[in-house]
């Protein structure tokens, strides 16, 4: 069979396209509160493939949150986790993942994806990796905002004066500075009397 007779169609049958294809196209990517670099690294030799495989682990070591790494395998995977209509889904499905449902009959048939439902699968996973960042940054908001909420309640407590306790004597006692150590070029603090 020759695959240049054949034409896949994108999603919507006759009638034109799905009602997720419109959304997809629709959507947009870079926003003025973020800001992509997409950035294709490519390599044609074994120290190239060996380097672009060494930056992937380091990527998905999670040492450096920007970064993300796509490759055909993950791309792959994940329509076949996410186009199977009957099989399971993860808790969180990814807006705009009716895309995978198309690509993955064409993945079962052993075919290749065309080039514009490839680009949508990418725009879909550079969706959801925008989506997964954006959830990322709103959570360490919330925690800075937590610790901010936390310090000035500590702070607050500083404040009041405390009472004196069964042993204190009458005065206030002020804890010692600590001493320079030994060998030390750092001056301890004389007080004057």
């Amino acid at each position: 069979m020759s695959k240049a007779g054949k034409r896949v169609k994108s999603g919507g049958g006759q009638g034109g396209p799905a009602k997720w294809e419109a959304g997809l196209l629709a959507a947009v990517f870079e926003e003025d509160n973020w800001k992509p670099n997409v950035t294709f690294v490519v390599g044609n030799k074994s120290r190239g493939l060996f380097l672009i495989k060494i930056l992937g682990e380091t990527v998905a070591a999670g040492s450096r949150k920007l970064f993300s790494v796509l490759s055909r395998e993950t791309l792959e995977n994940e329509v076949r986790e996410l186009g199977n209509p009957k099989g399971k889904k993860p808790k969180e499905v990814p807006q705009h993942y009716e895309v995978t449902e198309s690509i993955k009959t064409i993945l079962d048939n052993n075919e290749e994806i065309p080039l514009p439902l490839l680009a949508k699968l990418l725009k879909f996973k550079l969706l959801w990796i925008k989506s997964n960042d954006l959830k990322r940054r709103e959570q360490e908001r919330k925690a800075a905002n937590d610790k901010g909420k936390e310090k000035k309640g500590s702070a607050k407590g500083k404040d009041k004066p405390k009472s004196a306790g069964k042993g204190a004597k009458g005065g206030k006692k002020t804890p010692e500075p600590p001493s320079a150590k030994e060998g030390s070029k750092l001056r301890k603090k004389r007080r004057r009397g």
